[in-house]
């Protein structure tokens, strides 16, 4: 049986991966060109267009040798959902890390009377029981 120290353990290191990405992404989102990519494929070949309003329908064509404002743009979108989703996520932690501790399995002998636990068969023993028996 995982331990939910382990669980937690995993949920509070994910929790500073998602915080590390959010703050990249802000800085990274800091200084983009502005417009949206909109991006079709003619003839087997990709053609890139920006939109620099949005309801532009078709946009500017970018050339092929002003491709990096294409390259700029699409990363600028991937970063955004990037950023959205890891927003998203970091709050279901948040919310998960809230209800955890009050609802995790082991901690129920915590919420009962010693007088009550001496009466019942518990299903993983304390840190104080098993340092006990241990020693």
């Amino acid at each position: 049986m995982v331990n939910y120290k382990e669980i937690q353990k995993m949920i509070n290191k994910r929790e500073a991966e998602l915080e590390e990405i959010i703050l990249r992404k802000k800085i990274d989102l800091a200084d983009v060109p502005e417009g949206q990519l909109r991006a079709t494929k003619c003839r087997n070949k990709y053609q890139y267009f920006v939109r620099k309003e949005s309801q532009e329908t078709n946009g500017t064509y970018i050339k092929s040798n002003e491709i990096e404002q294409a390259i700029q743009l699409a990363q600028k979108e991937y970063d955004e959902k990037v950023l959205r989703a890891a927003n998203d996520e970091l709050k279901i932690i948040n919310r998960l890390n809230r209800l955890y501790d009050k609802m995790v399995v082991e901690s129920v002998p915590e919420r009962m009377s010693n007088a009550k636990l001496t009466l019942v068969e518990k299903i993983e023993k304390t840190d104080e029981e098993y340092i006990r028996d241990w020693l």
